[in-house]
């Protein structure tokens, strides 16, 4: 594990203050119940595709504001399922080709580096992913680090993250 010192001198590392670890608490067994764990309550499931810039018949787009990146979007299942595991054959072999096509309408928006795909399943209990591109040239952002930096950095403005989720739809679209 690393050192405050060390993880403070890596550019990656958003914070410059002294850092001390925590200490992990006791296990909680069982855990609690996440959200959504009921098709019939599930805010996913609930939401109209309206919500969405992009839908077709396994999965819905959903353009994710209030971070400081610009075409950061969560693909989710219509599916009301957990994990990949519990993805039905056809669903989970849709999931390479849209994933695929999503990164390359986020690619479209310009002056993006890489686009990153991260699945935690911590929250709610649905299938989705999250899409996230790192800013071109912005180096610190690289790997892991992306998130941190999101939750450093002030959300972008809505006019600038709106206009990239337009660019996202076109393109899937097209």
């Amino acid at each position: 594990m690393p050192t405050p010192d060390e993880l403070v001198a890596d550019p990656r590392f958003p914070w410059t203050r002294e850092l001390h670890p925590k200490s992990l608490a006791a296990p909680v067994v069982p855990e609690p119940t996440r959200g959504g764990v009921e098709r019939a309550i599930c805010p996913l499931c609930l939401q109209t595709d309206a919500a969405y810039l992009w839908t077709d018949e396994h999965w819905r787009l959903l353009p994710y504001k209030g971070v400081p990146l610009r075409g950061c979007v969560i693909l989710e299942s219509r599916t009301h399922v957990d994990s990949f595991s519990d993805l039905p054959r056809d669903v989970s072999a849709a999931y390479g080709p849209v994933l695929a096509r999503i990164e390359k309408a986020v690619l479209s928006i310009g002056d993006v580096g890489r686009v990153h795909v991260s699945r935690w399943g911590e929250g709610i209990a649905h299938f989705h992913t999250w899409i996230m591109p790192r800013p071109l040239g912005v180096m610190e952002m690289r790997g892991p680090a992306l998130m941190a930096w999101m939750d450093a950095l002030p959300p972008l403005d809505e006019d600038q993250v709106d206009q990239a989720h337009l660019a996202i739809a076109r393109a899937l679209a097209d």
